[in-house]
């Protein structure tokens, strides 16, 4: 199978901080589907090249390994973040200033089914003890019905993720 990241493995690759492009977007749009759709494409894409690149380079098995791992822990804070942005509410002030994410822009909610499937993927990729006081607190919050915390942390994401290491 040829990589899907071939331009990576190949080329110095960054980041440029300033807008390159704009989209638009309606109902129908891919970019329209939760992040618990969307970590699977992940799980599946990312997972088919750590496997082909272990095919090519059998001696990387730590350094693949640690790719696994550094995906998980996205993904499990990202399903985080979805849950999160699910019970903002709709008339909270958005911060000015910051970049705002293609999904706060986009506010959708999540389906009754969607949202039991991104509790069920969080629960499944927790392996830190960050992760699993993370999963107890917003599962006692949600049963609580005291969900204005998550509102509250998607405004100001910036902070958790550097709290977290995620940035």
């Amino acid at each position: 199978m040829k990589s899907r990241f071939t331009i990576a493995e190949r080329w110095d690759i960054g980041h440029v901080s300033e807008r390159l492009c704009s989209w638009r977007h309606n109902a129908e749009s891919l970019s329209l589907r939760p992040i618990v759709e969307i970590a699977r494409d992940y799980q599946k894409n990312i997972g088919e090249y750590c496997d082909d690149h272990l095919r090519r380079w059998p001696d990387h098995g730590p350094l693949v390994q640690r790719w696994r791992d550094n995906l998980r822990r996205f993904l499990f804070w990202a399903l985080a973040y979805e849950i999160a942005l699910h019970f903002r509410r709709d008339n909270a002030p958005r911060p000015s200033g910051r970049a705002h994410t293609s999904f706060e822009m986009m506010d959708y909610r999540l389906t009754p089914q969607q949202f039991e499937c991104a509790l069920a993927e969080m629960k499944v990729r927790r392996r830190s003890v960050p992760e699993y006081a993370a999963f107890a607190a917003m599962q006692g919050l949600i049963r609580l019905h005291v969900t204005s915390p998550f509102g509250w942390a998607v405004r100001h994401q910036g902070t958790f993720r550097t709290l977290l290491g995620l940035k």
